[in-house]
């Protein structure tokens, strides 16, 4: 078995374990979970933020994770950013999320139900240069940081305390 067939069994089955433990929330109908790592390797398409102007001119650094429900189609839902992050970046994260779509496994999905999952980008500016990419966690971060790191538990305290950003829709 390659190191790919067995990272797709372990998502197969932590999906299951999460759409279990979600079964319990006040929010049950959107809970089946995949980490990040796995989203980002379905992700059909893709789109980074724009780094706002006046984020750049204030010289606003971060990282930005977005929580996002992923409907049937593929298509993102729902959206949740932790309402610390400044406004500017948390619109740019929600915009762009948006956009992307996804080929989720049909026979995963429960009835009805949204895939949870998050997407994490980060906005730096180097020798003055605004940069924004997706989030790679450094050598030696802890667990949580890591892509296929799934905490049920603390995903979905988070899902209920973050706040829903709607994205601006018809953007060029």
């Amino acid at each position: 078995m390659t190191s790919v067939q067995v990272l797709r069994a372990h998502a197969a089955a932590l999906v299951t374990i999460v759409a279990v433990s979600f079964s319990y929330s006040q929010e049950a109908r959107y809970w089946l979970g995949y980490p990040e790592s796995y989203v980002r390797e379905i992700a059909i398409t893709k789109t980074l933020p724009s780094y706002p102007e006046d984020a750049i001119q204030r010289r606003v650094t971060a990282i930005v994770q977005a929580k996002i429900g992923i409907n049937e189609d593929g298509q993102v839902a729902r959206i949740k950013i932790d309402p610390s992050v400044d406004a500017a970046l948390k619109q740019a994260v929600a915009d762009a999320v948006d956009k992307w779509t996804f080929k989720l496994r049909p026979e995963l999905f429960i009835g009805g139900r949204l895939c949870l999952s998050r997407l994490t980008f980060s906005f730096s500016i180097v020798k003055g240069e605004p940069r924004v990419e997706l989030y790679n966690p450094p050598r030696g971060a802890q667990d949580i940081e890591h892509l296929g790191y799934w905490d049920v538990f603390l995903e979905r305290r988070q899902w209920n305390k973050w706040e829903e950003v709607q994205p601006t829709r018809n953007q060029p």
